[in-house]
């Protein structure tokens, strides 16, 4: 068949020019008119002229008949070969050109136009992808499904190529452009981004320092984080990024969809992270994953700077970021002269020290916001368990110590609990008994050592001692401040007696309670006559007691 646009000689199956497109159905129409017209021209004989009439209107129906083909020819081939409804899902593979522009055949886009009737991705506004969803896409496909989610809501697009694609998509619409992305389009425009740039060889994102981090499509910033108690070893070198990573880490694992575009293009890289189709949570998490939380949120506070309650009653005896109570606590054991001055508060927070230079993290927050604040400080392990630590026998021995230390301490009366109940009564037979009020007759004293009257707590609420065959009842003993060995006590008040003489009554140490003094110095009066201690005690109405 003879194209009449070039002249081309086609096959007689075709319908439009193998050389230039022309439609060859106009050609063979034109052929059928000139023929018929030929006809009518033809001199008719006197047979023919009898059947003319109906000759003309079979000539004119057919010259009708064929104009109607020649214009509608085209449109019926593009119906053949045009793409699906939009929605069916069905990819067409027809073998017709498709009814569009012809200038959009040559987009690089065209052939995800014809395999996807409606979007390349359908679901990507209402679920998380993951990437097996786009394993099987092309790169063209990629950057359409990518592209199509801002298309949904009417943006408009620099790139010619996209714009055109979109033109032609009967969803996509720009008069009434809007920017009210739901979770799942934020999120999957981070996979896609994130997907493509690694397909090309590399994913970035200007401003994006976690990138850099724990590289590898398969790498964890601490593999163990859900199978063990991380210690301090693994922690304290991180930075504060590393640290916002490996404690994002744990909740990434459960599929955990973050709002931070950065931490979400960090987890997009990973090959091992798949987003959620439910909440995720703290309830979520294992022993091994909710301890390990809490130490990377430390780790994190500390780095940042410490915050504390001003209601801490530890930080009164804060001094420095690298000060301890008892620096020597784990090496050598503690004696009364280390607690000079102590309080139950200092004790606890020596004790505790102990426990906390092995990464111990005490549950008390007190405790926690005060050690956090020392540079030394590196939490670890089972936040509250003690019990894994791997202490010196020095240390326990300490433990021990400063736990007595607490409960003597933490039962010594606050000043002014003292009242003037405090007497002394003369006995038959030169003895004499000194009473100390209600609160310390609980305790026990115990015996005379080297002329030194202890008073102990934990043994008999009397002690009796037989000095020269005679009886000496005490409930206290009387020394003078100035020769008592010791110089660390805790002043609880002081007596003063006819003369104007002092005498303070004090605790000493804190593993035993000593007082000291009252009327007359045992250690120098032991020796001496009974009587002569005797008439050395003044009445008890005589004394006044004085509490600081």
């Amino acid at each position: 068949m003879i194209c009449p646009n070039c002249g081309k000689n086609n096959p007689e199956t075709e319908a439009y020019c193998v050389n230039c497109g022309a439609a060859l159905i106009r050609a063979t129409a034109q052929k059928s008119v000139q023929k018929a017209v030929e006809a009518y021209r033809r001199p008719a004989n006197k047979q023919e002229n009898k059947n003319l009439l109906p000759t003309v209107i079979i000539i004119f129906l057919s010259l009708i008949l064929v104009i109607a083909i020649v214009l509608l020819a085209p449109k019926l081939i593009a119906m053949l070969q045009a793409p699906e409804a939009e929605g069916s899902g069905n990819k067409n593979t027809g073998s017709l050109q498709s009814a569009v522009a012809d200038d959009f055949t040559t987009n690089p886009y065209y052939e995800c136009y014809r395999n996807h009737p409606s979007y390349v991705l359908p679901n990507s506004s209402s679920a998380y992808l993951n990437r097996e969803d786009l394993k099987e896409l092309t790169a063209e496909e990629l950057t359409v499904a990518l592209y199509e989610i801002s298309a949904r809501h009417g943006d408009r697009f620099r790139d010619t190529d996209l714009q055109e694609y979109f033109d032609n998509r009967s969803w996509y619409s720009s008069s009434n452009p809007n920017s009210n992305y739901n979770t799942y389009e934020t999120a999957n425009q981070v996979l896609l981004e994130v997907y493509i740039g690694q397909q090309e060889g590399a994913f970035t994102q200007p401003g994006n320092d976690y990138l850099d981090l724990f590289p590898g499509k398969d790498t964890y910033a601490l593999e163990e984080s859900t199978k063990e108690y991380l210690e301090a070893e693994e922690l304290k070198e991180l930075d504060e990024d590393e640290l916002a990573i490996a404690r994002s880490e744990i909740y990434a694992r459960h599929g955990y969809v973050f709002s931070d575009r950065y931490l979400q293009a960090y987890f997009c890289t990973k090959t091992w992270y798949v987003p959620s189709t439910s909440a995720v949570s703290e309830s979520s998490f294992n022993e091994y994953e909710a301890n390990n939380l809490q130490l990377l949120k430390l780790y994190e506070q500390k780095l940042e700077g410490a915050t504390y309650s001003p209601d801490n009653p530890f930080l009164d005896y804060y001094s420095s970021s690298d000060s301890y109570i008892l620096e020597y606590s784990g090496t050598r054991e503690l004696l009364d002269s280390d607690l000079k001055d102590f309080d139950e508060n200092q004790c606890i927070l020596a004790r505790n020290e102990i426990y906390a230079r092995h990464g111990y993290v005490p549950t008390d927050e007190d405790l926690l916001g005060y050690f956090l604040l020392q540079e030394w400080y590196y939490p670890g392990g089972k936040i509250g368990d003690a019990t894994k630590l791997e202490l010196s026998s020095t240390e326990k021995s300490n433990i021990s110590f400063l736990q007595g230390a607490e409960k003597i301490i933490a039962s010594l009366p606050e000043i002014g609990e003292l009242d003037d109940s405090l007497t002394t009564t003369k006995t038959m037979d030169n003895m004499f008994s000194l009473k100390l009020p209600a609160y310390w007759q609980q305790y026990g004293v115990c015996e005379i050592t080297n002329g030194s009257m202890v008073f102990y707590e934990k043994l008999s609420k009397d002690c009796n001692q037989s000095y020269d065959g005679k009886l000496v009842t005490i409930k206290i003993h009387a020394l003078d401040t100035a020769d008592y060995p010791y110089p660390n006590y805790k002043k609880l008040g002081k007596l003063v007696d006819p003369e104007g003489k002092e005498f303070e009554i004090v605790a000493i140490n804190v593993t035993d309670i000593r007082f000291h003094p009252m009327a007359a110095d045992l250690y120098n009066t032991m020796s001496r006559d009974l009587q002569s201690i005797y008439n050395s005690i003044a009445p008890a109405e005589s004394y006044t007691y004085i509490p600081y």
